[in-house]
């Protein structure tokens, strides 16, 4: 049994400092100190508690593709969500509750299921269809809908059971036999199967495919069924002691990967594991249910696995419990001063590699009970600690009995953030969750008052259910990013009604780094300027943990010494000659790690950090610019890796003030990212002309550091060359590979190459096509395309890479879709790609007399186009409302509001549906 605690909320991630400062300090020469702390307050959207007069508790959570939140959980008596109130249809026993809340907290629909005995849900999961399923266990009876399952004997029976999209039961589905059985931990993939795991003990029928224990003992089971509700296969593992699954998590390729807890010895297929006490167990099974491969992990006493979740390259993070001291791979994570739990969280790769393993806890009891990957492989955890707990170098304090954390890891192990909540009672996390805007979500138990972000709840009896829905920075609006544009900032001038402290104090010159022959990769860099005279010393420190891996100076890369490697290392340039240049330039490049001397690989899209960076010199020198920058919350942004450098602002100050931007013509700088929306100049950004931001009545007392992020590169009016929706590998009974890729644009597109390797490294990949691939079909304003790769291997893996190649040569390169060539019993179906609301292009473009704006939307909804000419003034307007989503255009023929013809000339378009604007240029020719 998991004991009751305090609920601790860890959170790894490159950028999540909600409350940074920059402090520049000379130090002989010059010391830029970076300092990061964890933010006081976690922005809350919503929160909600729901409960009656006795024991009530939030258990597991899932979100849809939508942003909707789905909970479940137990109750007794009677429980209110809403305006819902459902009964439970025992008197001493609890019943099961499962919710769907929008994506602003508001409640969609709310039932029940259960029966006269215990039930209990322990795990839940959306599909691609929205629907939700659950599994837990029942005893003797229990209603799902106008289905009731009956138990084997009256002992605990496993349920599985699925929900409709809008609450409706599809069908609920158990085992038959004399076995006890429990569900613990349920996944779904990307067919929409589902996977279930649990103990059971006795013999069990998944229909057609019968489990026996192996002694009188508890051993463990894994099983797969349709989206409809047939049993696939069903797994069982175990030996002479009780053994258990608890979590469980799928890949695209249906590979499931599986933690808990095993005693003795346990054979995972050819893999025998021996445990001390109870140990934890990671494995993976294929798509089929065979073991690839088994990992333990713990030590003498009891340790268990709870929770696992995978990310886009298949490496696994677990977290749970252990005591004492415990062995992860080569880690060992060492015991407090007391006997009690233990946080651990860790990652293995996809083939079951540790990577690296934490602690975090404290005297008392802690528990890590949830995990979640966003997409970038950061993890955050939810669980529950007592008294204080301490997560590296950071300790929190539990108000009551237990409190709840969630914490915060980045993929390489780095803490981030860390948050508690709870009040005076026993408060509990048990699951989270993560949507597609990187918004997490939580639900749990507390008793009394808690407070959550702005929202006190309190509870009706002993314990109540909650549900959080927690924003880091959610954007909603895409915007359209101009590629690898470098940027000055200049006539840049901030405007307030109220002195404020601009933190910090920016300006970024490129100087050189435009140059660098793989600047176009890089999505933040460090340009520091310095001017003197005579011979220098300079060297850089670069203390543990960070991204800057090696110095560009003088048209050479310098990698740090000892070679960077997550740890501190020392770059020197002696005899720096300031009087024969007087300014000399230094790039510190984000994402550089040089894997031997010499040898300089980037990597993408890792936000950067930087903090502890010591430049010293024999002489005196003078930063020129001065420049430091915080990356705050742009990592978050999902179009972040596209942007070339991002430039974040943070304005501390008091009382209600109004903040004015205003930009110089010719910048770069096109759109404003504030208070989780993006927003456009008036007049609209167009290139030569300057604009104005203006947000009046910023309320400093109620937030504190306002973060504003100029979102560098974004042209209202370019699009890049290929706008990509969807680039997916298919596997057909190993005969062949299906590629598939559809663009929602191109622009001065010559043709497309596909490039294959067998491991995730472009420099291997070879081209597959003979000629540039060229022809598409069209459908709708999508252009959609397959390649056929004949020659494959039996269970291989396959990386593959589409090559875009522009007119004038210039080449881009998507990130690797990978697929495992196996044998098949089902032709899988190519994936249907969804319609987005999106502004497409005008045609033709130039246009003389007439032209058509097309744009698609995801569902039914109002449209508002406007034209503008290059002042900025309003031209035409057309507002279209439409029944259903699909593909639309507008016909504009050149004429203004009254009617009369315009003037030859450049002329920006505006597409505002909803939360969605987007802006682009077409041009009248007479």
């Amino acid at each position: 049994m998991r004991e009751l605690c305090d609920i601790v909320l860890v959170c790894f991630s490159p950028l999540s400092k909600e409350n940074c400062m920059n402090r520049l300090s000379i130090v002989i020469i010059l010391l830029v100190f970076w300092c990061v702390s964890f933010p006081a307050q976690t922005v809350y959207e919503w929160s909600k508690g729901a409960g009656g007069r006795y024991t009530d508790s939030g258990k597991c959570i899932a979100t849809d593709s939508q942003g909707n939140t789905f909970v479940a959980g137990t109750f007794a008596g009677t429980i209110t969500l809403g305006t819902t109130t459902l009964t439970c249809n025992s008197t001493t026993f609890t019943d099961i509750f499962i919710a769907k809340m929008d994506s602003n907290g508001s409640l969609l629909w709310a039932v029940k299921a259960g029966g006269s005995y215990l039930d209990t849900v322990n795990s839940m999961a959306t599909d691609r269809q929205g629907d939700c399923i659950i599994t837990g266990t029942f005893q003797t009876s229990a209603n799902f809908g106008s289905t009731t399952l009956i138990s084997s004997g009256g002992a605990l029976d496993v349920f599985v059971a699925k929900l409709s999209a809008t609450g409706t039961w599809m069908w609920s589905q158990k085992t038959t036999g004399s076995a006890v059985i429990s569900g613990f931990g349920l996944a779904t993939d990307i067919n929409s199967n589902i996977y279930v795991c649990g103990n059971f003990k006795g013999n069990s029928n998944f229909g057609p495919y019968t489990i026996i224990s192996n002694t009188s003992s508890y051993d463990l089971f894994v099983a797969k069924m349709s989206a409809g509700g047939e049993w696939l296969w069903a797994k069982q593992t175990g030996g002479s002691g009780d053994d258990t699954a608890f979590g469980i998590a799928s890949d695209d390729s249906g590979n499931c990967y599986v933690t808990g807890n095993f005693r003795n010895s346990v054979n995972f297929g050819s893999t025998l594991l021996n445990a001390s006490g109870f140990d934890i167990f990671i494995g993976k099974m294929d798509s089929y249910g065979n073991w690839l491969w088994a990992k333990k992990a713990g030590g003498s006493s009891n340790d268990y696995g709870y929770s696992i979740a995978i990310d886009q390259q298949g490496s696994c993070f677990v977290t749970g419990y252990y005591k004492g001291t415990a062995q992860f791979g080569s880690v060992t994570l060492p015991a407090d001063a007391g006997t009690n739990n233990e946080v651990f969280v860790a990652k293995l790769s996809s083939t079951g590699v540790w990577s690296w393993a934490k602690r975090a806890g404290g005297s008392l009891s802690d528990t890590g009970n949830g995990i979640v990957v966003d997409n970038i492989g950061n993890c955050y955890v939810i669980g529950s600690f007592a008294g204080t707990a301490t997560f590296e170098t950071n300790s929190i304090q539990s108000n009551g009995g237990s409190d709840i954390f969630i914490a915060y890891w980045d993929t390489n192990g780095k803490l981030l953030t860390l948050s508690k909540i709870g009040g005076s009672g026993e408060d509990v996390g048990n699951g989270i969750a993560i949507d597609l805007q990187n918004n997490y979500h939580l639900t749990g138990s507390f008793s009394g008052t808690i407070t959550l972000g702005s929202i006190q709840l309190e509870s009706n009896g002993s314990s109540d259910a909650f549900v959080a829905k927690i924003n880091p920075s959610t954007i909603i609006v895409p915007t359209m990013i101009y590629a690898n544009t470098p940027t000055a900032v200049q006539n840049f001038i901030v405007n307030s009604t109220q002195a404020l402290t601009v933190v910090p104090a920016i300006n970024n010159s490129n100087a050189i780094v435009t140059s660098l022959t793989n600047f176009s990769r890089f999505t933040n860099f460090r340009t520091m300027g310095f001017n003197g005279s005579g011979l220098i010393d300079v060297s850089f420190t670069l203390p543990t943990g960070l991204w800057f891996g090696a110095v560009y100076y003088q048209g050479t890369w310098h990698c740090s010494v000892p070679e960077y490697a997550y740890n501190s290392g020392l770059l020197t340039f002696p005899g720096v000659d300031f009087g024969a240049s007087q300014n000399v330039t230094f790039v510190l490049s984000e994402g550089v790690h040089p894997l031997s001397p010499g040898t300089i690989v980037v990597y993408q899209d890792i936000p950067t950090e930087v903090r502890n960076v010591v430049i010293t010199s024999s002489k005196t020198i003078v930063t020129n610019p001065s420049i430091d920058f915080t990356n705050e919350i742009v990592s978050r942004l999902p179009n972040y890796s596209s942007l070339v450098d991002p430039l974040v602002l943070g304005f501390s100050g008091s009382g209600v003030s109004d903040i004015q931007i205003e930009m110089g013509p010719g910048l770069w700088y096109g759109t404003i990212y504030y208070n989780h929306n993006w927003f456009l100049p008036d007049p609209p950004y167009l290139l030569g002309f300057g604009g104005v931001f203006t947000f009046p009545q910023v309320d400093f007392s109620a937030k504190g550091t306002i973060i504003i992020v100029l979102s560098d590169g974004v042209d209202m009016g370019q699009t890049l060359p290929v706008e990509l929706s969807s680039f997916t590998a298919i596997s057909h009974f190993a005969e062949f590979n299906t590629i598939a890729w559809v663009t929602e644009s191109e622009l001065d597109v010559l043709g497309f190459n596909v490039l294959r390797s067998e491991i995730a490294d472009l420099k291997s990949a070879i081209k597959l096509n003979i000629s540039l691939l060229q022809a598409g079909s069209i459908i709708g304003a999508q252009s959609r395309y397959t390649f056929k790769d004949n020659q494959i291997d039996n269970n291989t893996r396959y990386y593959y890479w589409l090559e875009s190649v522009e007119m004038n040569g210039v080449s881009h390169f998507t990130n690797p879709v990978s697929i495992l060539v196996e044998q098949a019993t089902v032709e899988p179906g190519v994936p249907q790609i969804p319609i987005t609301t999106k502004l497409l292009k005008a045609y033709p473009n130039p246009f003389n007399p007439q032209t058509c704006i097309s744009y698609s939307l995801a569902e039914a909804g109002s449209v508002t186009l406007e034209i503008f000419n290059t002042k900025g003034q309003l031209i035409r307007t057309f507002a279209k409302t439409h029944n259903s989503g699909g593909y639309f255009e507008i016909s504009w023929d050149g004429t203004d509001k009254s009617g009369q013809p315009v003037s030859s000339g450049v002329y920006l378009y505006r597409m505002s549906s909803g939360k969605y604007s987007a802006s682009s240029k077409v041009m009248l020719v007479k």
